[in-house]
């Protein structure tokens, strides 16, 4: 019952966070400078580089991401019942109560710099009210973890009831605005703060992430219905990031350069391998001549 109030809390309260998150990356697209930002001059004296840019040609995109699966929900939730009976974790009412990811977004940047003018507008709370900090991850420079998982900031926010009749109006929110619940969390939910370089890297291996895990009895059914490089009718696949990578213009420093013709609208296996080759990834094919598989 509770992961099920959890599930309905997200979807009442989706459009709410997306917006307190939209305040976030449009000051931060806007501002001419730190300072317009509210942030003081002494901590934050460089400018703005623009030629660091994502998607769009913006300092900082944001990704909202879809509301948590309650069968995901509940596998974690069973997850953190085994710990709390092992000692691992403080005993709570409800182990999906430590779920706290239903509601979750990704800030990309190219600018590390951004990274902290970021976290510091949040821990401000001043453009965006209802978000209000409450556990931070400094993925970045935490030793302790694997390489290839210092790649963000997580940060855990907790969405508050807006603090005034002006601020529920704005919100979205259904209903007449409750002088009682103004500033009382209504749910937590999870920032990702990431590199452009590291998110695209991520996508790749999601490719592969759902293979890892799929139990081995099921894997052929699996692989032959959600191939990589293969459609279930046989047909070779490209992965859509690959095509995305493709096609996107790379940005680096300020120096922009189509990777392909502006008119392009498909492109074929042949065309992508060739792309792939001119950014010094080598082509493997299988024995089968099916599964193609890039590496660097």
């Amino acid at each position: 019952e509770r992961l099920e109030h959890l599930v309905l809390m997200s979807r009442l309260l989706f459009k709410f966070f997306q917006g307190q998150m939209k305040k976030i990356t449009e000051r931060v697209n806007s501002a001419k400078n730190p300072q317009e930002l509210g942030l003081p001059h002494d901590d934050f004296e460089l400018p703005f580089n623009d030629s660091f840019a994502v998607s769009g040609g913006k300092r900082a995109s944001l990704s909202i991401g879809p509301i948590k699966k309650a069968e995901r929900a509940l596998k974690k939730a069973k997850e953190y019942e085994e710990e709390m009976k092992k000692g691992e974790k403080e005993k709570i009412p409800s182990p999906s109560d430590y779920v706290i990811d239903f509601l979750r977004c990704t800030i990309e940047v190219e600018d590390p710099y951004l990274v902290a003018v970021i976290y510091s507008v949040l821990l401000k709370e001043e453009i965006a009210t209802c978000l209000q900090i409450c556990r931070v991850k400094n993925k970045f420079v935490n030793k302790k973890l694997p390489k290839h998982i210092r790649t963000n900031v997580l940060i855990n926010l907790a969405l508050l009831y807006p603090h005034n009749e002006d601020e529920f109006k704005a919100s979205g929110l259904t209903g007449e605005f409750d002088s009682l619940m103004a500033g009382k969390c209504l749910m937590v939910c999870e920032l990702q703060i990431t590199m452009k370089d590291f998110l695209l890297i991520k996508r790749l291996s999601h490719s592969y992430y759902n293979i890892t895990r799929v139990k081995l009895e099921d894997l052929p059914n699996f692989l032959l219905m959600n191939g990589v490089f293969i459609e279930p009718n046989l047909d070779e696949k490209i992965p859509s990031v690959v095509t995305d990578m493709a096609k996107k213009k790379d940005s680096t420093h300020g120096q922009t350069a189509s990777l392909v013709s502006s008119d392009s609208k498909d492109m074929t296996l042949e065309e992508v391998q060739q792309w792939l080759g001119k950014q010094g990834y080598e082509i493997v094919k299988s024995k089968t001549s099916i599964l193609n598989r890039a590496r660097k």
